[in-house]
């Protein structure tokens, strides 16, 4: 994609549609993991438990979705269904690979370190910080020097009906 147009205001995504896309997100990766986790998985009882390597592979099955669909086309599938995109704040492209990583590599983290009960909650809070943002930046865009926005207007939708 081309960056924006002279003169042109890129409507922010909204939390609603940032909330929606990464759930949409969260399933996808959910899945690659239960078919990367399930046939190793161990259980005794109500405990769970998966060996190192498996647990490192679910972690770079995060960090490679997320970084090469942002680089790629600064959207991940749950941003094309939502109509939103990632761009670098300065020249409205796609982010570069290296702050791709950036924006990822803490929820990646997050996943490697906190244990399965907590890693949720923190994920919630750190993805839905642009709620709380009057530029509607999180914690992950600013570390990135990314913004996300609608990629259709709907002005001008609602003005061709």
């Amino acid at each position: 994609m081309s960056g924006p147009e002279p003169g042109r205001v890129d409507l922010l995504a909204t939390v609603g549609q940032r909330a929606i896309a990464r759930v949409v997100d969260w399933i996808v990766v959910f899945a690659v993991w239960f078919a990367i986790l399930g046939p190793v998985a161990e259980t005794n009882g109500d405990d769970v438990s998966v060996p190192a390597w498996a647990a490192a592979v679910a972690v770079v099955v995060v960090l490679v979705y997320e970084t090469l669909f942002v680089a790629w086309r600064g959207q991940t599938p749950g941003k094309m269904l939502m109509s939103i995109r990632i761009v670098d704040i300065a020249d409205g492209e796609p982010p570069s690979v290296v702050m791709a990583v950036l924006r990822v590599a803490p929820v990646a983290g997050i996943v490697a370190v906190l244990p399965g009960q907590i890693f949720p909650i923190v994920l919630v809070v750190v993805h839905f910080t642009a709620g709380f943002a009057r530029d509607s930046r999180g914690v992950l865009d600013r570390l990135a020097r990314t913004v996300v926005v609608q990629t259709r207007r709907p002005e001008l939708e609602a003005g061709a009906l």
